[in-house]
């Protein structure tokens, strides 16, 4: 008995699935997924005042002061007119200063003033907790195998396009998420600590 072989239809994982997206393919899934995220994000941030765009620059500019607006948008992976509207919002608010840069009359590199330093590190901890929950919900194996695949699609796009990699947390959130996750490897429906990075079995 013969097999008939595959056809690109018949190979289609999306057609075998069946799922609710019909043929709906990874670009697709990821922007569905970015929108939910966002929306979940800035329902976090709302009373903070500050939009998912702003949180992130404001989060980075703390991180890595000094840098220029092109810099920036460079690591936050969007172009230098949008980063620099973000940036003059944070500038009005009183959350970052730009100041002259002696060697480049050019250059405004950015510093977070003492109110946006207090505001980027509550922002932190907000986005710890929603990675955390995260992490939770889907389970410790599903949540490393879409970080794992989600970080292959980016570097692909590194290598092909030349685009820089922007970070989707800090090396502070991936640290307290996989402590979190080796943490629950003996426990089939893991709990963690938010504010702490451990794990506790559900009762």
């Amino acid at each position: 008995m013969t097999t008939a072989p595959l056809t690109a239809a018949s190979s289609d994982p999306r057609r075998q699935e069946g799922e609710g997206f019909g043929l709906a393919g990874v670009g697709f899934l990821l922007g569905v997924a970015h929108r939910a995220r966002r929306r979940q994000w800035e329902g976090r941030l709302s009373d903070l005042g500050l939009t998912a765009p702003q949180a992130a620059m404001l989060r980075l500019v703390t991180a890595e002061p000094g840098q220029g607006v092109r810099g920036l948008g460079r690591r936050l992976g969007t172009d230098a007119m949008n980063a620099q509207r973000i940036v003059e919002t944070l500038v009005a608010g009183g959350l970052c200063s730009a100041r002259r840069d002696p060697a480049d009359a050019r250059r405004r590199p950015l510093y977070p003033t003492d109110r946006g330093t207090q505001l980027a590190e509550r922002v932190a901890e907000r986005a710890s907790d929603a990675e955390l929950h995260l992490a939770n919900t889907l389970g410790a194996d599903t949540y490393r195998s879409l970080t794992n695949a989600l970080r292959a699609v980016i570097e692909l796009d590194t290598k092909t396009e030349g685009h820089p990699t922007s970070e989707v947390f800090t090396s502070q959130e991936s640290t307290e998420v996989e402590h979190a996750l080796r943490g629950s490897a003996d426990s089939t429906q893991p709990t963690c600590s938010p504010r702490s990075g451990r794990t506790q079995r559900a009762l």
